[in-house]
Parts: structure tokens; sequence; C-alpha cells
């Protein structure tokens, strides 16, 4: 028979009775299944997924998951000529912490990835809105906020006043002969 102890694994003792090799593989059977990467090696897999808790590798193929999703995906934000630092919100529909992932972008450049920041003259909130410090000579500035696997966001800086034209018209009214 299998011999339980009430100490052992209190919060696990469901799933490690009787789970394998000894008593030590309780979690290593359970933890894979989630993501259902290789049951084979189940007891190996361990050591990978401690770090990452939401497993990210498959997590996208549920079907019952919705897509995230941005209601506005071009936005232009203006703002005075001095200001200085300015906080741009991810609006996001849809976010799932365990199955998505928020991006920062500056053009092309990985500014944050889910919670860290690559750099520290950016700030992030709780819900990834991003603080940037402003150039003083910048006259646009263009972040991307995405979200895995495919929603995106584009907010573009600009410095100066909010153009007020009454009819949207195709160029401003700069005419240069």
């Amino acid at each position: 028979g299998v011999l339980t102890l009430p100490e052992a694994l209190p919060a696990k003792s469901s799933s490690a009775s009787g789970g394998g090799n000894g008593g030590g593989a309780g979690r290593g059977v359970t933890a894979p299944s989630a993501g259902d990467t290789s049951a084979d090696y189940s007891e190996y897999e361990e050591e990978d997924q401690k770090g990452a808790p939401g497993n990210l590798a498959k997590s996208t193929a549920g079907p019952k998951i919705p897509y995230p999703y941005f209601e506005q995906t071009d936005v232009n934000l203006y703002v005075p000529n001095n200001t200085t630092s300015v906080k741009l919100e991810c609006p996001v529909k849809n976010y799932n912490a365990q199955h998505h992932v928020v991006l920062w972008f500056k053009g092309t450049v990985p500014v944050s990835n889910d919670q860290n920041i690559f750099n520290p003259i950016y700030g992030l909130d709780s819900q990834f809105a991003l603080t940037v410090p402003l150039a003083s000579n910048a006259t646009e500035e263009r972040y991307e906020c995405k979200v895995m696997p495919n929603a995106r966001r584009q907010v573009t800086i600009r410095f100066g006043p909010e153009p007020s034209t009454p009819a949207p018209s195709p160029s401003p009214v700069s005419v240069s002969a």
C-alpha cells in the first residue's frame, strides 16, 4: 500500500499520493499537463516551468480565450512643447494575464515585456501605462503597445497644439513655393 503522511505536501497531497516514482514527483507530474509540453519527461520539466508561471508557449491555442484588441489602434497625442514626460495608456480589451503579454516599443526597439522595463528612464504601472521621458528638441515620437498574439496600438506623440481644422484636410495649411 501507499503510505501517505499528513504533513507531507499538505496542499498537494491529493495529487502527490501515488504520483509516480517516490513521493517528491507530485508537482513535476501535474505541472506540464497544463501546457502539455512533454509528459514523458515531466520530472525534468519542473525546473523550466518555475520561472514562467503562465508558460506562454502554447497558451494562445485555446479557442475559448477571446483575442485581445484595441478600440483605437492609431492615436495621436498632442503635448505642449515644454512637456518633459507623458503617460501612454494601453487600454487593451479582453486582456487575460495568464494568456497574453503586453509589450511596449519605441519605434522598433523593445521598451518593456509584461511588467519588466528594459530601461530605467521609463515607468510602467499595473495597467501597463507607460511613462516616457520626452526630449526637449523632439518633434514627434512613436510608441507601440502590442498584446500578443496580434493586437497593436500605435501612439504618436506630437509636440505643439492640436490642429483645429473644421473639416478634414489632406495637408496642413503650410504653403511653400
